[in-house]
């Protein structure tokens, strides 16, 4: 009996020390974890914080393995001495973010208290031209203007680069209107905003063409009714045009003599005829000439005073387009004989 019961508490110990629990697997290790932004934009960069790790059995976190998913089919594996990592989005969507813990024997899954997802959105942002064609003299820069609004106001710069190896900080506020200078191409700006996420991916504006204009406009002087009659003349008219850049100017110089020999030029700043002696032509005052915007239909006019019949007028005429290409000179001879 002594020697049965023996045996009996031998086998019990036996069975007692299998199913024991220090020899089972212990409980998963636990962890929480914080992003530093759940809202970027594209090529910005999250920072995770491990803000608490542990483990019923495993002391040294050098032992415990933390698997961090990112949502966009990468990953990252440190031990649990690790406590920060950075990543970089590129695509606007969201990424639920994931971290597995292991001691080896059991897995369990981080927690995020503060939330876990990322959502990467572009930049909200509109950008435009003024003109989206901008005409310039050959071998010259002209001048385009560019708006943008709807900047983001949690940016903390905003800066567009022309890619001409310029750069432009927009002044604060979210929308603002920018000026500047190019060369003949197509240009197309990028936008790029900045806070303390980092940089976002440039945003590429609308193009900007800039084309060579090297035609010259046309002129042509405008006959009234009765041309021989010099009440008629009391305004010079006549049109412009331009198939590029646009007719900009219309200059007129005007000439009255006689048979006699006798001449006169025009100042239209002076209202006044002045006589010609042979004087150098290229040292008259600007005021010589009368100055016309051309219209948006393609008109011009320059007022005249003090003409009466008896006289020859001359006027000689010449158009100049949006870029400073300049019509060949024209010019009539009316009799006025009334």
């Amino acid at each position: 009996m002594k020697i049965a019961s023996l045996l009996s508490l031998t086998l019990a110990a036996g069975i007692v020390g299998v199913a024991t629990p220090a020899l089972a697997a212990g409980a998963a290790p636990v962890g929480s974890y914080t992003l530093d932004s759940l809202a970027i934009w594209p090529g910005q960069t999250v920072t995770l914080t491990q803000t608490a790790l542990a483990d019923d059995d495993v002391t040294d976190p050098a032992l415990l393995t933390q698997t961090i998913n990112w949502g966009d089919n990468t990953t990252t594996v440190a031990t649990g001495a690790v406590t920060s990592w950075t990543h970089t989005y590129t695509t606007a969507r969201s990424y639920p973010v994931e971290v597995a813990l292991t001691d080896g024997e059991a897995t369990g899954t981080g927690t995020f208290p503060a939330g876990s997802t990322v959502a990467v959105a572009a930049p909200t942002g509109t950008y435009s031209w003024k003109n989206s064609t901008v005409w310039t003299y050959e071998s010259y820069q002209n001048l385009a203007v560019w708006n943008a609004s709807n900047v983001p106001v949690n940016s903390d710069a905003t800066w567009t680069s022309w890619g001409d190896d310029t750069r432009t900080l927009l002044r604060d506020g979210t929308s603002t209107t920018v000026e500047h200078w190019f060369g003949p191409g197509t240009w197309r700006p990028q936008v790029t905003v900045k806070n303390k996420q980092g940089k976002a991916t440039p945003t590429t504006a609308p193009a900007l063409s800039v084309v060579t204009d090297a035609t010259p406009p046309s002129i042509a002087l405008t006959y009234p009714a009765s041309p021989n009659k010099a009440s008629s003349w009391a305004t010079i008219r006549g049109t412009a045009g331009d198939t590029q850049s646009g007719a900009d100017i219309a200059a007129v110089f005007l000439w009255k003599y006689n048979t006699s020999g006798v001449e006169y030029y025009y100042n239209f700043g002076a209202r006044s005829w002045v006589r010609y002696t042979g004087q150098n032509l290229n040292t008259l005052p600007d005021s010589v000439f009368g100055m016309s915007a051309v219209s948006a239909s393609g008109t011009w006019s320059v007022p005249v005073t003090g003409l009466t019949k008896g006289w020859i007028i001359e006027p000689q005429y010449q158009a100049a387009d949006k870029v400073g290409n300049w019509s060949d000179l024209s010019w009539r001879q009316i009799t006025l004989n009334s």
